[in-house]
């Protein structure tokens, strides 16, 4: 599997907006993550379904080139793809 990072988000709406735009594309919803800080995941944590995680060990060098995005309050839209 290989893991995409298809967007950052300054609004947890646009974040859900990007989301739900794959899902009615025909996305599997489990394909899903959003890349937070702690503070992003205490707050949102309960308005969505979505897996709100802090830390994704298996994608660390790509969520790197992201830290300044994540320690600015961003949502990272991470899309976990099947390799073909």
């Amino acid at each position: 599997m290989e893991s995409v990072v298809h967007g950052y988000y300054d609004d947890f709406k646009d974040a859900i907006r990007a989301y739900d735009t794959f899902v009615m594309k025909g996305y599997p919803t489990d394909r899903f993550h959003l890349i937070v800080n702690e503070k992003m995941k205490n707050a949102f944590q309960l308005q969505t379904d979505i897996p709100l995680i802090t830390d994704y060990p298996s994608e660390a060098e790509l969520l790197e080139e992201y830290a300044s995005q994540l320690q600015s309050d961003h949502f990272l839209l991470l899309v976990t793809h099947n390799k073909t």
